[in-house]
């Protein structure tokens, strides 16, 4: 990863969903569109034992399936959960990976947050279901904002990365099951 995190969660909210593509390939300018939003929010790594990151993910779930802005766009994690669950009890922890490894709740991780820097508007898993102190309350700082680039060059340098990857295609973007819902299984 670009930030050196292990992983990295980022609010659904931070991204301009509103717009509607037209059938074919997508191209880094359609989604350099969605990102615009948000081009200069900042992110930051922050240290979470596992424990906590279970947490943050089951407080980004606690509105689901209803559209909830705070509903976790993920890299290099993936999980799988049950909306019709109670609210803190969704994600089933022993389907939770953490960088192609299972979620060790004692181990602690590196991860990367958008919006957390000083003067930050919401950030991912911030709005917690009722009851649930902020998932990323007292989390210390393995790299501050001001280390590194701001969203948008950050997705920008993901997207560009992709689109040569597809040989100049557009991105061609397979579903990749990072968030599986488990809701009548």
């Amino acid at each position: 990863m670009a930030t050196g995190a292990d992983a990295a969660v980022l609010r659904a909210g931070a991204l301009a969903a509103d717009r509607d593509f037209p059938a074919g390939p997508l191209t880094v300018a359609d989604m350099m569109e969605l990102v615009d939003p948000v081009a200069r929010e900042t992110v930051c790594v922050v240290e979470v034992t596992g424990d906590k990151l279970l947490l943050a993910l089951e407080s980004c779930l606690s509105n689901a399936p209803e559209p909830d802005p705070s509903f976790p766009l993920l890299s290099n994690l993936s999980l799988a959960f049950d909306p019709a669950r109670p609210a803190l009890r969704r994600v089933d922890a022993a389907a939770t990976l953490v960088a192609g490894g299972p979620l060790d709740r004692a181990r602690t991780y590196a991860v990367a947050v958008s919006g957390l820097g000083p003067g930050a508007e919401n950030y991912a898993g911030s709005r917690v279901a009722p009851g649930a102190a902020s998932a990323w309350a007292g989390c210390p700082l393995r790299r501050q904002a001001k280390d590194l680039p701001p969203l948008g060059a950050l997705l920008r340098r993901r997207l560009e990365a992709l689109a040569r990857e597809g040989g100049g295609q557009g991105l061609v973007l397979a579903p990749e099951g990072r968030i599986l819902d488990r809701s009548g299984v």
